[in-house]
């Protein structure tokens, strides 16, 4: 394989090579998203002035929602501190949602947005590795598949 900075060749790469190319291609798809693959604690909620998360794709726009929670969790302790409130008070949210799950939610968006070509390069060259994997390991793919899902149901 090609040292960091070389450019691949042609006939650099055989058969056998495309199950762990495929495996390193999807591990960068993962580390450029960001998070553990789980689904954003803000889907379907709509942070005010701004929309959901997940359909903002402006870097900018996405600074100024991460600025706009911080603020108004920054203002919402202040008001509790000047008005002199102590005991059970509710913990600060939007939509529901606490301010750490929206700022986290928003910087993974941020990540995905921010390497939206780099992601589209790879995804390509995913899809191009799967169509040609050998017979063998498309098999095992599915094996593997087929085992994840019966884990889940228990079986």
């Amino acid at each position: 394989m090609s040292k960091k900075g070389e450019l691949a060749k042609a006939g650099q790469f055989q058969q056998e090579d495309i199950p762990k190319l495929l495996q390193q291609v999807k591990d960068q798809i993962s580390k450029l998203k960001g998070g553990d693959g789980k689904e954003p604690s803000t889907v379907g909620k709509s942070l005010p002035s701004f929309g959901e998360i997940a359909h903002i794709n402006s870097e900018q726009d996405l600074i100024k929602a991460f600025s706009s929670v911080t603020e108004k969790e920054v203002m919402y302790k202040g008001a509790i501190k000047e008005m002199g409130l102590s005991g059970k008070i509710p913990t600060f949210d939007l939509e529901g949602v606490s301010a750490k799950k929206w700022k986290d939610d928003i910087k993974l968006r941020y990540a995905e947005v921010s390497q939206k070509q780099k992601l589209a390069t790879l995804t390509a060259i995913q899809k191009e590795l799967e169509d040609n994997l050998s017979a063998k390991d498309k098999l095992n793919n599915s094996l593997g598949k087929i085992a994840e899902h019966m884990a889940d149901l228990g079986a």
